[in-house]
């Protein structure tokens, strides 16, 4: 059971003042756990009856409330965020960044309105976006991935992630070996991997269930993701997501720090309380 506190009460109350409204979204681009967090993010504008369009496809923003998704792209390493505030700020009506990892950005979030509202999913980010912040809302919040309803993505895209799970590992010795393994190793090769070493078993499920971010995407490779970390019994990762999926699903974490300490602040700000069974490696 997820508390309460993790599936951000506020923000919710927030997005609720949008029900029956329609809006722009800018799924945040990304792997498989930028899916889990727009395929909760998707679950949520369904639940509120938030209707979407999505920032591709929309001609014009003024005068509408543009949404861009959680995650951890307004760091120097992406750009899509920092396109989406470029292309809205200044003439929406208003712009809410889901809670997100901020690193670096000085120059945007100076020039950021009082149209702007901005979430936090660590105290690192909220401490570095108030002091670079014009007028922009700023507020601490928690990863989205903590709103996911597992069922519900099960009973809808069960079928279809299943057939991902068999086209992206298929049954194998080796895969049937490791699935019989108490420890497994998900460790990323993308540009925010580091030097630590890793065994040869390793798998980076983050880019091999990527499928986008788009609806009806999005929920295929966030569930693909979810089954093969639920086949494990032991975690071992520096891919947010992948530990995350493992905190929801009950399964012992060890959670090693990305190249910029992005999983050391979620860790520190919403799993060290709440799931005794991840262990952070720094």
């Amino acid at each position: 059971m997820i508390p309460t506190q993790l599936r951000n009460p506020h923000l919710l109350e927030r997005l609720r003042e949008l029900s029956g409204q329609s809006v722009v979204f800018h799924p945040t681009p990304g792997n498989a756990g930028d899916s889990l967090i727009q395929a909760a993010t998707y679950q949520i504008f369904e639940d509120l009856n938030i209707k979407f369009t999505l920032l591709a496809d929309a001609k014009d923003v003024r005068g509408k409330t543009v949404i861009i998704g959680g995650g951890g792209n307004l760091v120097p390493a992406y750009t899509s965020v920092r396109k989406a505030f470029l292309l809205t700020a200044r003439v929406a009506k208003n712009v809410i960044l889901l809670p997100h990892t901020i690193r670096g950005n000085e120059d945007l979030l100076e020039d950021l309105g009082p149209s702007v509202e901005i979430y936090c999913r660590d105290p690192e980010s909220y401490l570095h976006v108030l002091h670079h912040r014009s007028r922009a809302k700023v507020r601490l919040g928690h990863d989205m991935a903590f709103s996911v309803d597992v069922d519900r993505l099960r009973s809808r895209y069960g079928n279809q992630a299943d057939e991902l799970l068999r086209q992206k590992v298929p049954t194998t010795p080796l895969e049937a070996l490791l699935a019989e393994s108490r420890h497994r190793f998900f460790f990323r090769k993308d540009k925010e991997k580091t030097n630590r070493l890793m065994p040869k078993s390793s798998r980076d499920i983050s880019s091999i269930f990527k499928t986008g971010t788009l609806p009806g995407q999005a929920q295929i490779g966030a569930l693909a993701m979810l089954n093969y970390v639920d086949r494990a019994h032991e975690i071992h990762t520096d891919r947010l997501h992948v530990g995350l999926s493992g905190a929801i699903l009950g399964k012992r974490v060890y959670l090693y720090d990305n190249s910029y300490g992005k999983l050391a602040a979620v860790y520190r700000h919403s799993l060290h309380e709440f799931f005794p069974f991840i262990q952070l490696i720094p």
